[in-house]
């Protein structure tokens, strides 16, 4: 891989990190519309990041695309689970 797509996977990483401790931040929110909100700003983000990195890096789309089907259903299960 090229330096550029090694940059672009550890900004994807970093974006990753980031959606991640927003969900777990919202595990202190009481208020449930903040916590649903939040919840979802960033699984938008995972799934956003998912997709752009299946369109631009060829090396790890059989990867991403599994890891993206991992989060739509986990998404689905755990917004089923909110309502």
């Amino acid at each position: 891989m090229t330096d550029k797509k090694l940059m672009f996977l550890a900004i994807n990483m970093l974006i990753t990190v980031f959606s991640l401790a927003i969900i777990i931040g919202t595990m202190f929110i009481e208020n449930q519309s903040v916590k649903k909100t939040a919840i979802f700003v960033a699984i938008t983000i995972l799934i956003v990041q998912k997709l752009v990195e299946i369109k631009v890096i060829e090396e790890t789309r059989k990867v991403s695309i599994v890891i993206l089907l991992i989060i739509i259903a986990a998404a689905g299960y755990f917004g089923y689970r909110l309502y």
